[in-house]
């Protein structure tokens, strides 16, 4: 069984090959939340590395979560559409337990395999002082991988979950526990204070070398082939992301135990009113704005995307083409963008300025990006967009977008569901 495993629930996505005769190969993106860029190229470069092509696959691999939101949502989206399109099963693999995978990490001093149990402990950080964590007991032999879980994956304040991962090795006579995740860096201070708790109880807590502290598919891989004996694999339609529970101040807010604490009233910016017949600019722009493109899309959006998000977009491995709109003073008051690879485009932002809006000026910037796109030869662009919001709906419609297919729930904070729009172009591609 030829396995590729994908994984993008931490800050650097990975990909991996697991060939039938045991092999793995690997490969790891340089750049930190460039998912949505280099996840493609790694998976081709993965695959290159393995010497097989993608229909000798058997089975799609993915690290489930929790992570990243956004990463999970990257590395799902694109392990279904390959399950999908080569018609193979799918591991949706629980992202803390292929910790228990890490397989260079259980080795004594002397390079020997670690013959007595361990209790594997990943923790991803949550932030506001939480952990998403679990905890298995590891037994590795020549043989083969035990394994059970003794602590249940859920979001966690830290010192609860380290307490909980004592008592569980003490429970089960285990006199080893090591730590996994960006959590043990967030959180070095309690995982410190745990390891004298836990010495005092004949026990030893160590966190992992950073070489193989952090998700990797590898290990995503090792879990699926698991999987896979076990018959726990899936369609791809059938796969599903683990995001847990809210964060516990969440929870008691929502159950109306927690009081919210009152933030200052702030300062809204003052604008003045343009003129209707403000003489607007229309032009191609490049890098250099992306710290006017994130200023902006704070102000129209409650989502907004960082710098670091546009940086990503802009200097990934795909090509781009943004279009800015400018006022009488040159001010940045709207833009459009997209990505696209060879003949496929994906419009990812379309901005404007509240105060610039039903001038048609969105209109003007989707039909400059789209003319450019012909340009270089791309044929078939894509985007996705709120059920709910009609006024972009009837705006992709009126540039030959249509509804190709709907996506439930897909805007996690909302719970509201995601059209894709499909526009294509036959052109031939331009030599």
């Amino acid at each position: 069984m030829n396995i590729l495993a994908i994984e993008t629930t931490g800050v650097m996505a990975s990909a991996a090959v697991l060939r039938k005769d045991g092999m793995i190969f690997k490969a790891v993106s340089n750049d930190m939340m460039s998912h949505l860029q280099r996840l493609l190229p790694i998976v081709q470069e993965a695959l290159a590395e393995a010497g097989i092509t993608k229909e000798e696959l058997s089975l799609i691999a993915v690290s489930a979560g929790p992570g990243s939101f956004t990463g999970i949502r990257i590395g799902m989206a694109t392990a279904k559409t390959l399950a999908q399109a080569l018609e193979l099963p799918v591991a949706a693999a629980p992202t803390l337990k292929s910790f228990a995978f890490a397989n260079d990490q259980f080795f004594s001093e002397e390079g020997e395999i670690l013959s007595e149990p361990v209790l594997v402990c990943p923790m991803i950080d949550a932030r506001r002082g939480q952990v998403y964590a679990a905890a298995f007991s590891r037994t590795l032999s020549e043989a083969a991988v035990g394994i059970s879980q003794e602590v249940g994956q859920d979001a966690y304040a830290v010192e609860e979950f380290l307490d909980l991962a004592v008592k569980a090795a003490e429970s089960a006579g285990i006199k080893i526990i090591r730590c996994f995740g960006d959590g043990t860096d967030s959180y070095n201070q309690a995982v410190s204070e745990a390891a004298r708790a836990a010495r005092a109880k004949d026990m030893i807590v160590t966190v992992a070398e950073k070489a193989g502290r952090y998700q990797d598919a590898e290990y995503i891989a090792g879990l699926a082939a698991e999987m896979a004996k076990t018959g726990e694999l899936c369609g791809y339609n059938e796969a599903q992301p683990v995001y847990l529970r809210k964060a516990e101040a969440e929870r008691k807010l929502l159950a109306g135990k927690l009081r919210r604490k009152k933030e200052p009233e702030k300062q809204e910016p003052v604008y003045e009113i343009p003129p209707a017949d403000e003489n607007i600019t229309y032009k191609i722009i490049d890098g250099s704005y992306i710290s006017e493109l994130a200023k902006l899309d704070a102000l129209c959006f409650s989502n907004p995307w960082s710098e670091e998000s546009f940086a990503g977009d802009i200097n990934g491995a795909r090509s781009f083409i943004y279009c800015g709109a400018f006022n009488s003073r040159k001010e940045l008051i709207g833009f459009a963008g997209m990505v696209y690879i060879f003949d496929e485009g994906e419009v990812n932002r379309v901005a404007v300025h509240p105060l610039y809006r039903l001038r048609n000026i969105a209109g003007r910037l989707m039909s400059i990006i789209i003319e450019e796109a012909e340009k270089q030869g791309v044929c078939d662009i894509t985007l996705e967009v709120r059920e709910a919001n009609r006024n972009a709906i009837s705006l992709y419609k009126n540039h030959g977008f249509s509804v190709e297919a709907k996506r439930n729930g897909y805007y996690i904070q909302t719970g509201e569901n995601a059209l894709i729009m499909k526009r294509s172009n036959k052109k031939p591609r331009l030599l």
